[in-house]
């Protein structure tokens, strides 16, 4: 009647985890669900709005308090050093919107990777709306122009997200980030448990991800295969990014791989943290945290602003150049159809309403 499928059906062995394994999660997703139910919504969001709030004032409070050393650290800055970090930021940005189309294409749903990386570069931009989602929704909603339908494209959004979490968790954890924010002494043990958590993050999250993508769906999305691809691609776009950032750190004289790690940990703690539009405010806190042990308070705060500051510029000149591609193309409805006529690519068989 009303009660919703379980997301992990016993007897099935497509994936390593054992029958008395899935009726546990299904238990305790269950159990979850009872208990997020009782919750208000408003609730939820008031609370990350709130958190969003306190943590944005506390970078304010550490910017004022360093703000004579976070200027002789900019101002001491090689300037190629900056043009190094737009440049990786924008080759960054780039890989991840052709990633979208890719995964479409793995899950049967060829898009033209121009169209699609447009797409995604445009509807990047709702990100900076609060709730963490928005962007999404943008792409659920122009799925069936590109000839996807809308369950689908929720279904893959869901792989997007749980293998970018994965990579970015996957190189904090190798990159040693984490460790130092927990622990005053990180020795060969803490580091090790942060390797296998990072690697244990890599294998668990994307599959996770994979079943509920495909249970939004409506059936299978991704093979063992494709799934292993997209992550690995997911890998290849944090490390970018995280790299894009180390360039920044190194003109200001601060450190390259724990700025890498820094930067994808702090991008996890941001994204959790649904008030926070865009993670602000939470990932500085995270990144400057995470970095100051190493770089000191100065270098930490220009490193943490500036690469926000270059990734929100690169963001919105892709968003233009989206735009500008789109409108010359004239869209997916302007001309031939994108993808191949299939029964299930012509919006009928969406449901009424889609989770995303």
């Amino acid at each position: 009647s009303g009660a919703r499928p379980l997301p992990f059906p016993p007897g099935r062995r497509a994936h390593p985890i054992d029958d008395r394994s899935v009726t546990e999660m299904n238990r305790l997703l269950a159990r979850a669900r009872t208990l997020l139910a009782r919750v208000p919504r408003s609730a939820v969001r008031a609370t990350g709005a709130l958190l969003a709030v306190a943590t944005a004032a506390f970078v304010v409070v550490e910017v004022v308090d360093q703000w004579d050393g976070l200027v002789d650290a900019v101002t001491a800055a090689e300037p190629w050093w900056l043009v190094a970090s737009f440049a990786a930021f924008a080759l960054a940005e780039a890989g991840y919107a052709l990633v979208w189309p890719a995964t479409l294409g793995r899950a049967g749903h060829p898009v033209p990777p121009g169209l699609g990386g447009a797409t995604f570069l445009v509807t990047q931009t709702a990100k900076f709306v609060p709730g963490s989602v928005w962007q999404h929704v943008g792409r659920v909603g122009t799925s069936p122009r590109l000839g996807v339908p809308k369950r689908v494209t929720a279904g893959a959004l869901l792989v997007e997200v749980g293998a970018s979490v994965a990579a970015a968790l996957f190189l904090a954890g190798l990159l040693g980030t984490a460790g130092p924010l927990l622990v005053d002494d990180v020795g060969p043990v803490v580091r090790s448990l942060e390797v296998v958590a990072g690697a244990a993050a890599l294998l668990i999250v994307p599959l996770l991800a994979s079943r509920a993508g495909a249970r939004v769906a409506g059936g299978p999305l991704l093979s063992s295969g494709g799934l292993a691809a997209v992550v690995g691609l997911h890998v290849a776009v944090w490390a970018g990014y995280g790299s894009a950032a180390a360039l920044l750190s190194v003109g200001l004289d601060g450190p390259f791989l724990p700025t890498v790690g820094a930067f994808c940990l702090s991008w996890v703690a941001g994204l959790v943290v649904v008030g926070a539009p865009a993670g602000l405010g939470v990932r500085e806190a995270v990144m400057a945290a995470a970095l100051t042990p190493v770089a000191g308070a100065d270098v930490a705060l220009a490193v943490t602003i500036g690469s926000r500051a270059l990734w929100t510029a690169v963001q919105l000149l892709g968003a233009g150049l989206g735009l500008g591609y789109l409108a010359r193309r004239g869209g997916p409805t302007a001309g031939e159809p994108v993808a191949a006529a299939r029964p299930e690519a012509t919006g009928t068989a969406d449901p009424p309403s889609v989770p995303c």
